[in-house]
């Protein structure tokens, strides 16, 4: 015995790039569904959100997906770790060996010009109060070794 349904089927038409239209299919894939059954299954589990009057108005769309989000994610980490590395040799491992060797030049002729306390004061501006100060305080202590601040 066959069961009748009580309102046939109606075809519909979608517009989209083909760029979505392969989401929608990896997707659907993935969630074990028919590509029809998915956009269907979507559609109704959309909160639709209503003004005071109650009338349906579309909720904020996000401008990135998950894939771009978890992309960009992971992007970001890449480029932490390189800047974390000071054995790194891509082009921010030099970039940070070369703004290193700036601020150690920078930092040794304000010493040999006597300007100690301006560049502990920009050190301070730059990493904090703390930070520079250990910065100072390390470049500092050699400094004294060598006899610069005789």
């Amino acid at each position: 015995m066959t069961r009748r349904r009580s309102d046939p089927p109606k075809v519909r038409a979608i517009s989209c790039p083909d760029s979505d239209w392969d989401r929608v299919r990896k997707r659907a894939e993935a969630a074990g569904m028919s590509m029809s059954r998915y956009v269907v299954e979507k559609a109704l589990t959309v909160e639709l959100v209503t003004d005071q009057d109650g009338r349906s108005r579309f909720p904020p769309r996000l401008v990135l997906t998950e894939e771009d989000q978890i992309a960009i994610r992971d992007g970001v980490a890449r480029i932490t770790e390189r800047m974390a590395d000071p054995d790194d040799l891509t082009d921010l491992g030099r970039l940070r060996k070369r703004v290193g060797f700036l601020l150690m030049a920078t930092m040794l002729a304000m010493v040999r010009d006597r300007r100690i306390r301006e560049m502990t004061r920009i050190l301070a501006e730059l990493f904090g109060p703390e930070e520079g100060g250990r910065i100072a305080e390390r470049f500092l202590a050699p400094a004294r070794r060598q006899g610069w601040l005789d």
